[in-house]
């Protein structure tokens, strides 16, 4: 049919250049010397660095930031261009993600009828970042769900600064905690639940929480720096308490005192849930409270 069979030989002469008139072919490898030992890669520039992970999907990109610190440090700056292009998002979650403070700064800003945030294991958060703020969202944010941050200090802000805030749930997140919640004592009158789990608090964190005069549910679970003595000053002015969880890790630093504090002035109460408190129930004065509180306390007899 006309056709004729390739050879070896036509294979190999593809191979080599062709020579054109006027141009000089220069092989790079005979002059540029490279060294195996050396590490070219700490030669790029962080912006140049950062242009290429935008180029990448994101299981790439997560695979480029175990590379090392500084490529891990500049996938996580450079996810501060989240695009959100939903002005009405009202609810977010993020689980073991690697943008940093300024992606969660650029959300806050761009979504004004935010109202309720979740976040665990955000790994993009380290020392010295940037503070998390709400200036758009803090109208609207009502609830907002801290879990396991290494850094978690980086959203008090944000905290703080929501003025309607209603749900707080704040668990395994490493550093002080009675200082924001000190802050939010001294004006927070929307919280309703407050959820605190393996925190650093102290009775001085409890008596800030007494300042919430609505609270209706709290958690206080494995803190083992919380005594009868932050407990008593919330049972006695959050009167409106209707579920309380304790988890006292059996360290007997909340028994009878606390628990009769809150049967007597927590009438409201629903459901109470006990774990790791010893208490003697012979003392928790039964009979001074109405018929509802007296049922469930009996309960636990």
């Amino acid at each position: 049919m006309g056709q004729t069979t390739s050879t070896v030989n036509d294979g190999a002469r593809l191979l080599h250049p062709v020579a054109v008139s006027g141009v000089k072919w220069v092989n790079l490898a005979d002059e540029i010397e490279i060294s195996g030992d050396c590490d070219y890669t700490k030669e790029i520039p962080d912006e140049c660095l950062a242009c290429v992970f935008h180029f990448l999907a994101g299981r790439d990109r997560t695979h480029c930031s175990l590379v090392c610190k500084c490529w891990l440090c500049v996938e996580g700056q450079s996810r501060y261009r989240l695009s959100i292009n939903a002005k009405s998002l009202k609810k977010l979650s993020y689980g073991s993600c690697n943008f940093g403070a300024k992606g969660m700064n650029v959300v806050l800003d761009h979504c004004a009828t935010f109202e309720e945030l979740s976040i665990k294991r955000l790994r993009g958060i380290y020392d010295r970042a940037e503070l998390i703020s709400a200036e758009v969202a803090s109208s609207s944010l009502k609830s907002i769900c801290l879990k396991e941050l290494v850094n978690g200090q980086s959203f008090e802000p944000l905290v703080i600064g929501c003025e309607n805030l209603k749900t707080l749930r704040i668990i395994r997140c490493l550093g002080y905690w009675d200082r924001v919640l000190e802050t939010i004592g001294n004006g927070k009158r929307s919280l309703v639940e407050i959820h605190l789990e393996k925190l650093q608090v102290s009775d001085v964190g409890l008596l800030a929480i007494s300042k919430c005069l609505n609270v209706e549910i709290l958690h206080i679970v494995k803190i083992p720096e919380c005594s009868n003595l932050g407990l008593v000053s919330i049972a006695e002015s959050c009167k409106q308490l209707r579920k309380l969880h304790i988890d006292g890790w059996r360290i007997n630093r909340i028994g009878d005192e606390g628990l009769i504090a809150i049967a007597e002035h927590c009438l409201n109460l629903q459901e109470l849930v006990l774990i790791g408190v010893n208490w003697w129930h012979d003392q928790l004065g039964i009979a001074q409270c109405d018929s509802e509180i007296s049922k469930l306390w009996s309960s636990l007899l």
